[in-house]
């Protein structure tokens, strides 16, 4: 559990150095939304799974439309209404489908993740220690005041930088990882589609539990930090604690949406 909070901490600082002000000042009331999606999937999203599903694609389907209409010289609203139903039939009908594949997304992530852990994680205060040893200092010369947006596009631009110059450098050191990267991804979300096919319910229960206790706890670390706690000093010092915290979340999860989806079952099994 240490382990990878130490990684989600390190992540977070990451983004907090290379990212502008604009948005890491966006990082609280993110953190807030976070937790309210995270209570609302994990109390109501396998319930609402199918028709959220459908929403949008009906939602696609009619921008689409009305473009296509427009672009033929069709009625606008017929346009939009057929490609609303079109698609929301397709979203509605292979809605076993797509659970597959969010859960495959979903433990694509969860592998890549545990694979970053081992292979990169390790690795990322070496390069650090080699990025700063390595760049020569700038001095700044003639300062100009910039549109927020260009300072915004410049810290995404820093951010994919930094990116790729540590894929480079682990590439360096296992010339293997992109091999695992895409062994570990590709079966992760087979594994996920696969379930989602056969066990739509059982599946879409636990994925939206755990997608659900994610943003809950990621909200309160972003949170917490926020307001000045140290987060990862906290489940350090109570590893245990800050585990079964996160395991109850998703456990109160599964069971109730087990109960709200009970009656579903025959359904959508």
């Amino acid at each position: 559990m240490q382990k990878y909070t130490e990684f989600a901490s390190t992540l977070f600082d990451v983004f907090r150095q290379h990212l502008p002000s604009e948005v890491i000042d966006t990082q609280f009331p993110a953190a807030i939304v976070a937790i309210l999606i995270g209570v609302g999937v994990c109390v109501l999203g396998a319930k609402l799974a199918r028709w959220f599903i459908t929403i949008i694609f009906a939602s696609a389907g009619m921008i689409c439309g009305l473009g296509l209409g427009k672009a033929l010289g069709f009625s606008s609203p017929i346009s939009a209404l057929g490609g609303g139903l079109a698609l929301g039939g397709v979203g509605f009908s292979l809605y076993r489908f797509w659970v597959g594949l969010l859960a495959g997304l979903f433990l694509s992530s969860v592998a890549l993740g545990i694979v970053s852990s081992q292979t990169a994680f390790p690795r990322l205060t070496e390069f650090n220690n080699l990025q700063q040893s390595t760049e020569p200092s700038v001095e700044l010369q003639d300062f100009q005041v910039g549109s927020s947006q260009a300072t915004l596009e410049s810290g995404w631009d820093q951010l994919e930088a930094y990116g790729e110059r540590f894929w480079a450098f682990l590439n360096k050191q296992d010339e293997s990882l992109r091999l695992k990267i895409v062994g570990y991804g590709v079966g992760a979300g087979l594994v996920g589609l696969l379930l989602g096919l056969l066990l739509s319910r059982i599946t879409l229960i636990v994925f939206t539990a755990a997608f659900g206790t994610l943003l809950i706890s990621s909200g309160i670390y972003v949170l917490g930090n926020g307001m000045g706690m140290d987060m990862l000093q906290a489940t350090r010092e109570r590893p245990g604690m800050s585990g079964l915290a996160i395991l109850a979340f998703f456990v109160v999860s599964v069971v109730l949406q087990t109960a709200l989806t009970r009656k579903e079952a025959p359904a959508s099994e």
